[in-house]
This record gives structure tokens, C-alpha cells and sequence, in this order.
């Protein structure tokens, strides 16, 4: 749920439920329970920032095995005209799990270049 906190700054807060009730094969079959929050700035007209927390609880239907999944997004995007704009972005993740090889740590970095058309 988008909560804007003045024109150049937007919260987010939300919590999902994905509940799965069939799978083949059925050992990776889970349900994911998550919760999130994130923050938008626009610095400018052009320059936007934004960020976003989730953690998510993956509940495996067979073997035991629960994992707690946390995600840290990073983004910017500076607006060179209506139709051209470049973004810069990274990601960071880390998975616990009570089956200790499914433990890690992840993060990547990237950028884009985005043309869009309005017709």
C-alpha cells in the first residue's frame, strides 16, 4: 500500500500471502509469507531514488525445511529527457535456513538504459 508522505516522497508497506495447494514434483511445494516496506524520493524532476526491505518466510510442505529470506533493493534513475532515462540499481540478499546448505549471502549491481515511447 502506497502511503505518500509529500509530493516528492511516496512509503510503501505491504504483506503477501503465497500459498501453494498443488505441486509435481512435490518436493520443492511451499508456501511464501511476506512482508515489505519501501521509500521513493524524487530529488528532482529527473533524479528518483527509491528503496525497498522484504523479508519472506518460505514453509516447505515436505522434509522439514523452512527458510527466512531477506532482500535489500537500491535504485536510481535519472531522467535525461521524456523518452530516454538511465538507472543504476543493486540488489542484496541473505537465506537462513534450518538446513544449513541452503544458507547464503548474494548481491548484484546493474544498470539500465530505458527508451520509451507515448503514443
Amino acid at each position: 500500500m502506497p502511503i505518500r508522505y509529500s509530493r516528492a516522497q511516496q512509503f510503501s508497506i505491504g504483506v503477501r500471502a503465497n500459498l501453494s495447494v498443488s505441486a509435481f514434483p512435490e518436493e520443492p511445494q511451499r508456501n511464501d509469507y511476506e512482508a515489505y516496506v519501501g521509500y521513493l524520493a524524487s530529488l528532482s524532476r529527473s533524479f528518483v531514488v527509491d528503496a525497498v526491505a522484504r523479508v519472506v518466510v518460505h514453509d516447505y510442505h515436505f522434509g522439514d525445511r523452512a527458510d527466512v529470506n531477506e532482500i535489500l533493493g537500491l535504485g536510481a534513475s535519472y531522467r535525461i529527457t521524456d523518452w530516454f532515462a538511465v538507472s543504476a540499481l543493486a540488489n542484496f540478499a541473505w537465506n537462513q535456513s534450518n538446513h544449513s546448505v541452503f544458507d547464503y549471502k548474494v548481491g548484484n549491481v546493474g544498470g539500465a538504459v530505458a527508451l520509451t515511447l507515448r503514443f
